[in-house]
């Protein structure tokens, strides 16, 4: 295959790469000297120097590792089902995400490039139509919800407990990828040995017969459709509440308004539309004029005009933007516009 510039096939850039064997430098600076503008004759003494046996070794060294490891990954990953976390561990990977924002954007560029080398045949760039980059028509058609997977805390607990289990079955002696009880400064240094694993082995991650992938599968499938359901259940008591069909649901899998924007939902009310994002909540806290809302997912400034919280048979709408402690949101509490119960 040709490249342009001084890329090789192992580099990002170059679609349908892999790992070369052989290269053929082909810039001025490689013959320029000795056969000046006759680049044919260059390219003609090449191939006749060329040390096929050393050549041949490198194609079966490449091949043979691959397999084996190939084999011994699929084997570590099969002899036990791919292992789930539970709420606290997720819980742990949520607060340091909204803490430690560069652990979570190294991660999240991590995912995308690896998904969209990985899943090439099924990715699409942006359209005109307001579709954002990304994986579709993978396990639906539509928008994938692979491409939720790098802000998914649960998925990123299963990515990690995975890859540990593979690092300690090869070297038990190493030490394995922990994120929790650490400073930002370990956590920063964890997460880049954490997407050099990944990195390594996505191809045996991202295979549809890995147990790995199939139980980021259910997880990720879980958690859109929890949130699908959550937006529909908020909008259906606001409109019971006003009496009316004042809200509807305007998220889109994959569309701008809800991926850029965080546009959920808009109310309209006495003539005036606002939108808002919807959110779950796990547990609120009065204190000191202020409303503390934990296990709300991912924590973040909003542009939308409302922030709505959602759990059980309670609804709860702030029109005041809040402040972000410790991975929760602080509202005043004058910015709770209605608590609907």
């Amino acid at each position: 295959m040709s490249t342009p510039n001084q890329d090789n096939p192992l580099m990002n850039v170059i679609e349908g790469g892999g790992f070369p064997l052989l290269g053929l430098d082909l810039w001025e600076h490689a013959y320029y000297l000795k056969y000046r503008n006759k680049r044919d004759e260059y390219i003609i003494n090449f191939w006749k120097v060329v040390n096929w046996d050393f050549v041949s070794k490198m194609y079966e060294m490449k091949t043979e590792t691959k397999l084996a490891e190939s084999v011994k990954f699929r084997q570590i990953l099969s002899e036990e089902k791919s292992e789930k976390c539970g709420t606290e561990e997720s819980e742990a990977i949520r607060v340091m995400f909204n803490v430690n924002r560069p652990v979570e954007l190294e991660y999240r560029d991590a995912i995308d490039r690896i998904l969209k080398e990985v899943f090439r045949e099924y990715w699409a760039d942006k359209d005109n139509q307001g579709n954002l980059a990304g994986i579709y028509n993978f396990e639906t058609p539509g928008r994938s919800v692979l491409n939720k997977l790098n802000t998914n805390y649960t998925a990123f607990c299963i990515l990690m407990k995975d890859v540990n289990k593979v690092i300690k079955s090869i070297d038990p002696k190493k030490d394995v990828i922990r994120f929790v009880d650490k400073s930002p400064g370990e956590q920063n240094k964890e997460i880049k040995r954490f997407v050099k694993a990944l990195d390594y082995f996505k191809f045996r991650i991202f295979d549809r017969e890995s147990p790995t992938f199939q139980n980021l599968m259910r997880s990720l499938i879980d958690t859109d459709s929890a949130g699908d359901k959550r937006e529909e259940i908020t909008v259906a008591m606001i409109n019971r509440h006003f009496k009316g069909k004042v809200a509807e649901k305007t998220g889109v899998l994959g569309g701008e308004e809800d991926m850029l924007k965080g546009i959920d939902a808009k109310i309209t009310l006495n003539g005036k539309t606002h939108t808002a994002q919807i959110k779950g909540y796990k547990e609120r806290i009065d204190k000191n004029n202020t409303i503390t809302l934990k296990g709300t997912g991912n924590v973040k400034n909003y542009t939308t005009d409302w922030l709505i919280f959602q759990k059980g048979r309670n609804v709860l709408i702030f029109n005041k933007k809040p402040n972000i402690i410790g991975g929760n949101f602080v509202f005043p509490k004058d910015g709770l516009l209605y608590d609907i119960k």
